[in-house]
Formats: C-alpha cells, structure tokens, sequence
C-alpha cells in the first residue's frame, strides 16, 4: 500500500508502524523471511492493462535505491536455534545472537536495492505443533495445525516432466544463467523411464521437441537437451505466460503415467487471476519456482495451490542446487489425497458445567422425524410469515456466514493444501464464540501405499492475545479461497471477502489500508483519495502525532449536485491546506521523424506535453503567459481538418486562451498533464548519414549508419534508432559504438 505523509515542520518526526502476519516459507530445512524491497513492474499481456500498477512501481524502485535500512529483529521460535544469516544482505549484519529458544539480529547500513532475506534452521524443524489461542476481545478460540511431514513413498513411474523456462527481457543476466543451471541439474536427474521437455517463452514460445516429450534414456535427448539450454537468450521480449502452459497442459503424453509442469519465471503479470483459473482442473501439478526480487508470490503459490503442486523461491545469484533437488523430487511423488482433517469438539462453556453442542446429523435426523409425520388438523396460511418447515430447502452457508455468525466451526482453508515431504503444511479452525475445543486433533491423508496418520493433543491451555494472531491467519486463509475461486462451500463472493476482511482488519482485494493522523482525536485521512468512510470508534487526543493502519472498505464516491447548481469543479475539492505553497511546470517533448537512405526527411512529429505539479492551498487561480517565440499557428487546427492537435486538460479557461493566449486555469491538486500538443518538427535535432554496401558473401549486405547532433545548447536523451530490413531477412548482426544495437526478428527490424 502507499501512504500520503503530508508535510513535515522543522524538527517535527513521524513514525510509521507495520504489523503483518504470515506463514514462514520453509526451504532447505530452514524457516525464510522475505521483506520485500520494491514493487516489480508489471508485464500487461494483450489485452489486459492496470493502471494502478504502474503508479506505484515508478516510486517504489527509485525509492528503495536511495533509503537506508536499519532493523533490529528477534525470533521467538519456542525451539533450540542453530543458526542465522541473510543470504541476500550478508554485509548489513552488525550483530548476530543465537539464544537456547530464540535468536536476535542487528542490521543497518544498506540500501534495498534487493528483497531482504533472512534463514533461521532450528534443531527441531520437523516436530509437528498445535496451536490454541484465545482472543479475549471477540470472545472466540482459534486453532493452528502446523507440521513439516517427514515420510517416503515410491517415486512416480513413468513421469512425464516439462519445463517452462521464462526468457524474456527481465531474465537478462543472472536470472536466466540460474535457470539454466537449474534445467541441467534436473534433467540430469530425472529417472530413466521418465520423459521430459522444454519450453522456452516471452512474447512467444518454442520447445525442445514440439511432437512430445523425448525419453530420458536416450543419450541424444540429453545432448539436445544440453544444446538447447546453452542457447537460450532473454531475448523474447515480453512475458506471456499463458499460450505455453495451455500448449503444456494442451500435449499429450507419449506412454507416461503423469503430467509433472516445472515453471521458472522472474516476471509479474496483470492477469494473474486468469493464469489460475486457467490451470484450475486440468489433471497436471504445476511446480513454479520464483526468481529474483519482486517475483509475484501471488502468481507463484496461486498456480502450485490451484493444481495441488509447490512454490519456491530464489533471491538473484542463491544457490540453487538444493532448492531444484527438492523440487523435482516433489515433482516425482506420487499426490498425497484426500486429506482430512478432524478438529476437537467445540463446547460451550456456562457457568461451572459443560453444554455439548448437538451435531448437525442429530438435528438433520430430528428434522427427517418431524417432517414424515402429516398433521391433517393443521391448516397451513399462503401468508404467514413465522411458519417454518426445517424440510425447506435452503441455500448452503457461505465460509464468511458461518465464521460471522459464530456458530460452527469452520476450517481455513476450506481445502487442505496438498502435503510434500520437507514442506510446511499449515491449517486454521476457528471455533464459535463462547465454545472452547475438546479432545484431539488428527491429520489423515491417503498415498499410493497406503493411510497416512498423525494424531496431536490439544494444549493444556490456550495462549490469551488482545490482538489475534491465528485468527487473522484464519480469515486470510478464508479470503484467498474466495479470491482464488477454491471455495468449497456454498456461493462466495466479493461481498463475502469483504466481509471477512473488515472484520478481522485483513487485507483482500477490494479493501485497502489508510494511514490516519490520532493528532486531534478524530479520524483524518492523510490520502487525498475518496476512499472509504472512517471506522466509528473514538480516539484518544495524543501529543505527539503518530500513524495507525486501519482496514477500509473501497466504495464508490456519493453522487454530487451539478456542477452548474452548486458552482463547483470537478477536478478539485475544498479544504485543501499546505504549509509551504508550491507549484512546478515541466515541458517535456518528443520527437519521431523518419529518413530515406538519401537523408531525405521523408516525415516528422514533435509530441509535447506540459506536466505541473500544483501544491496550493485552497481554491487557487493560476495564469500562465508563453513565450511569444512559439508559433502558434502550427498548433491550431487545419482546415478541413476534424480535430484539434492542441489538448487540454478540462480546468482550462478557453475562451480567454482564444483571446489572449493566457493560460488561465484553478489547477487539480498534485500532478496533472495541463496541455499536449503535436506538430511537425521544422528542424531535424540529429543529422543521419547512411551507407549500404556488400558484406562479401553472397545475398548479405552491410548497413553503416551515423548520427551527429545538430544542436549545442541542449541533450537528447532516450534517442531510439530503429531500421527497418528486407521481409525475406532472416538474421542479422548488429553493433554499436554507443548503447546497444539488437535484431529484433518479429518487428523485422534492428533497434
């Protein structure tokens, strides 16, 4: 999320407070906190665009390049710690203590330039743990099943593998020199009656063998194989994930028993929920592996949980022998099925003695008793609203009802998470209010030899928190089946998500956190943003200004009166206050023209925009006078012509601009683009010479081009030469003595 500070006094400090929850990613026998350091950008495959996106990511990388961070942590693992460190950030460690249940690190003097990642190995990793708390503030007990199964069974016979390699152009580098590391030690390792294959994507997609997977066995697969992988470049432009995994899940496998589909991707797209739906009952696990910093989580575990496989994660340049061995070796285990869960019975508590709730099958029998006996002395109305019959049929409760309405025991998730060896595995119930859990808590699943079965006692008294912990761990679990589309019970949606959310201060997808201000005891947001109505609760004054988070429900703004009756703007609203007054104008051009090989100008245009950025209190006026230089003439529209090539932006004045070419205007607040503008450019900023010539070989040909500034007074900057070749071209080398020169096969064209 993003939060508006607001302006700072001199010698004034505010301090902004995070808490969050989460569930530790176990890897290599060891527990893994990541903190992410940016937002990644965000690929917008066709057809699917987010603006929002793209708002916060421009800040959030600039910013983390230029913060320093410091952080003093401790561990409360409740087990004996043998060892801590940060394979990312080695160099910021200052101080580092390993206590007999705990651990404390120190860390400062560094920028996040990369997610920050620490690893914790405990002595007892592997010991299974029920967690009871209870929540004194909602009157309500959670539990938490938490293990690391520790078992074998026998590998899958006749496997068919596939990997699907990301090389677009954010895998350049490192990333994609890890990836294929990775595909030589899997493939090495595969088994030998198991098939395999690759598939390489960005903006399109190729595979190792396109008429199916090639055997194991066979030594020339291997060299293939080899070849293939040694080649590969991050030269496929952008990330279009989906058309290679419905050609994986699309291809039929030659022989083999299962279809194992092994992604490695760095990239963030926006049609994340769409991938997941798209993979969602097909009959294939997806095993994804995320590298890099800014990789989305949400993407990588959404895909392993929708197709029952696993998720991983590297950081740039970590190891990466231990993390494949671990997950081909998941790949090749046979799914772990049916898994059920049987929490302990809820009881309620009243007074000193024990109510036991009845079961829903006795009231479901007591129902059937009633409703087979025919009363004929009884005369039912076509109007009465308190005759009810329990035989009626009535629509199954949400997740979100049952947990609202505190009288069921509800699991979170709904579905169990699918179960590997070395893997954390992790399950909610939250329990009715005024009920407390009795007896025994027992895990069974089925395998391919047989019932697996692990059976825990309850805690003899649960852990009391103000705050909840679980519970919230509970909700979120509920709020990602909503999101995801893996509900299993009854019809759910947005609505229900959000509910959840505002009542247990989670996040979801249609709320949002907002920084408030305590300062004077009432709700104030410090976001310029109609986003959702304060919570009603009281705040005590406080001195000294500081932030809190508050869950808020996104809502669409009320509808106003008319502009005409009420005389207001749009654009702007009332009670805007700054300390400092403070308004900023950027004229930014660019400039495309195209050239013959004679150096003939064959067309141009000059596209300008002028951007502010208005920080100004109350209800301003602001008049602006140009330069008297600018031809506006080249500007107004053509005769004949049906459009303008002068925009506004709509706070403009235009009747006193076509008098007297003042701009006057009461400005948005923040930034806006004020006008843009298009024009032919009268005068080429870059002279270009040109020289084609036989290369010596027959059929090639040798293109020297050069460009020399025409002007001194000024820079251009992010200048882009592209070069058009002959449709029949099909390779092509490229060079340059400043920047960098590709051939761009699909565009037909060297950029």
């Amino acid at each position: 999320f993003q939060a508006s500070i607001g302006n700072l006094g001199a010698g004034e400090a505010v301090a902004v407070c995070l808490a969050f929850c989460g569930e530790l990613v176990v890897e290599q026998n060891a527990l893994r906190l990541t903190i992410p350091a940016h937002v990644a950008p965000r690929y917008a495959p066709r057809g699917h665009s987010n603006g929002a996106v793209a708002r916060l990511q421009g800040s959030s990388q600039e910013a983390s390049a230029k913060a320093l961070f410091s952080a003093d942590l401790s561990w409360e693992s409740g087990a004996p710690v043998e060892h801590l460190e940060s394979p990312t950030h080695p160099q910021m460690i200052v101080h580092a203590a390993v206590e007999a249940e705990g651990a404390s690190l120190k860390l400062e003097g560094c920028g996040l330039e990369a997610d920050l990642v620490l690893s914790l190995v405990l002595r007892d990793l592997f010991q299974p743990s029920l967690l009871w708390e209870a929540c004194e503030e909602r009157h309500s007990q959670a539990l938490m099943l938490s293990l690391v199964p520790k078992f074998e069974v026998p590998r899958l016979c006749k496997a068919e593998v596939i990997f699907i390699v990301d090389c677009s152009g954010s895998m350049q580098g490192a990333r994609l020199e890890q990836s294929k590391r990775a595909l030589h030690i899997c493939t090495s390792a595969l088994p030998e009656d198991a098939t395999f294959n690759i598939v390489k994507f960005g903006s399109r997609f190729t595979a190792l063998s396109l008429g199916g997977s090639l055997p194991r066995g066979d030594e020339r697969s291997l060299a293939s194989a080899t070849a293939f992988v040694n080649a590969m470049q991050a030269d496929l432009g952008g990330t279009e994930i989906l058309p290679p995994l419905q050609f994986c899940l699309d291809s039929q496998a030659q022989g083999a028993t299962s279809k194992q589909l092994i992604l490695l991707t760095d990239g963030k797209v926006h049609n994340e929920q769409a991938l997941i739906d798209a993979v969602r009952g097909r009959g294939s696990r997806i095993f994804t592996l995320g590298i890099g910093s800014g990789v989305s989580t949400f993407l990588v575990k959404g895909l392993a949980r929708a197709t029952n496989g696993h998720a991983a994660f590297v950081q740039d340049r970590e190891p990466l022998e231990g993390v494949c061995a671990s997950m081909l070796r998941k790949a090749l285990t046979p799914a772990i099925t049916d898994v059920k869960i049987a929490w302990p019975c809820p009881v309620s508590v009243e007074d000193d003695f024990v109510v036991i709730e009845p079961s829903a099958e006795a009231g479901e029998r007591g129902a059937d008793d009633q409703a087979g006996t025919k009363d004929d002395s009884k005369t039912l109305s076509f109007f009465d609203p308190n005759q009810k019959d329990p035989k009626a049929y009535k629509p199954p409760e949400t997740a979100a009802e049952r947990v609202l309405r505190s009288k069921e025991l509800q699991q979170a998730p709904q579905r169990p998470t699918a179960i590997f060896a070395d893997s954390h595995f992790c399950a909610f119930a939250l329990l009715p209010r005024d009920t407390t859990p009795d007896g025994d808590v027992e895990l069974s699943a089925e395998s391919s030899i047989g019932k697996i079965c692990l059976r825990l006692k309850l805690p003899s008294a649960p852990t009391k928190r103000a705050k909840p912990l679980l519970h919230c761990m509970a909700a979120r679990a509920l709020i990602r089946d909503i999101e995801e589309g893996d509900a299993v019970v009854g019809f759910n949606s947005v609505q229900e998500a959000i509910r959840l959310s505002l009542d247990f201060g989670v996040l979801c997808q249609s709320t949002a956190f907002v920084a408030i201000d305590q300062r004077n005891g009432r709700y104030t947001s410090l976001v310029p943003d109609p986003m959702a109505q304060a919570i009603g609760a009281s705040v005590p004054a406080s001195s000294q200004a500081h932030l809190q988070v508050a869950a808020h429900r996104l809502h669409r703004e009320t509808m106003r009166p008319p502009i005409a009756i009420t005389n207001a703007v749009s654009w702007r609203s009332g009670g805007i206050m700054y300390k400092n007054n403070e308004l900023f104008l950027d004229i930014l051009e660019t400039l495309n023209y195209v050239v013959g090989v004679d150096g003939a100008l064959i067309s141009s245009q000059v596209m300008g925009v002028l951007r502010m950025k208005c920080l100004l209190s109350g209800m301003p006026e602001v008049k602006v006078a140009l330069n008297n230089r600018l031809q506006w003439g080249q500007l107004e529209p053509k005769s004949g012509s049906s459009g303008s090539c002068l925009r506004w932006h709509q706070c403009v004045r235009l009747a006193r601009w076509e008098m007297e070419k003042v701009l006057s205007f009461i400005p948005p607040d923040g930034e806006f683009e004020l006008l843009s503008y298009e024009l032919p450019a009268t005068r080429l900023p870059l002279q270009l010479r040109t020289a084609v010539r036989p290369a010596g070989e027959e059929g090639r040909r040798e293109y020297v081009i050069s460009l020399e500034a025409a002007f001194k007074a000024s820079r251009a900057e992010h200048v882009c030469l592209r070069v058009p070749l002959p449709a029949g071209c099909h390779d092509a080398r490229a060079a340059a003595t400043h920047g960098t020169a590709s051939w761009d096969p699909d565009d037909g064209c060297v950029r």
